[in-house]
């Protein structure tokens, strides 16, 4: 199942696109797939973000009627504008114990940031230190010229 939400913005247009794939209990979620797939959204597509996570659900992603489990982070992918808006040097060190792989070309790369496998709940600590590591690049980068006055 796949969703896609398009709004015109003052930079142009931004695509926000969601998909969901579902698995039974025995098959294995391909995640070593994810990384290529970053890849391949960064170089040829111009990806800004991406956020992968995982969950236990119904294969044929139907909802119940009642609460279930919430995802679990796999991972974290910036685009090369993003790492470009964050800085690469802070982008390259996050304040965690995992090192980002680089995607695409060495002088304007995006990263991958691997959180885990989908089991384990603290990676959502982890994608929140990341997030708040990346957001403080974001604003020492910043063009003051284009700060807003509250």
């Amino acid at each position: 199942m796949a969703t896609l939400r398009i709004t015109r913005t003052p930079a142009g247009v931004e695509e926000d696109i969601t998909l969901t794939l579902g698995y039974a209990k025995d098959e294995t979620p391909p995640l070593d797939t994810i990384e290529p797939l970053a890849k391949a959204l960064a170089t040829e597509h111009g990806l800004t973000t991406m956020l992968t996570s995982l969950r236990t659900a119904r294969r044929d992603l139907t909802i119940p009627p009642h609460f279930e489990t919430p995802p679990i982070p796999v991972s974290f992918t910036l685009g090369s504008d993003a790492v470009r808006a964050i800085g690469l040097d802070q982008a390259r060190r996050p304040a965690l114990d995992l090192t980002p792989t680089q995607l695409g070309h060495a002088t304007e790369p995006a990263l991958h940031y691997p959180l885990g496998n989908g089991t384990d709940p603290h990676a959502w600590n982890a994608l929140q230190r990341l997030t708040k590591h990346l957001n403080d690049g974001r604003e020492q980068n910043a063009d003051p010229n284009q700060l807003r006055s509250p």
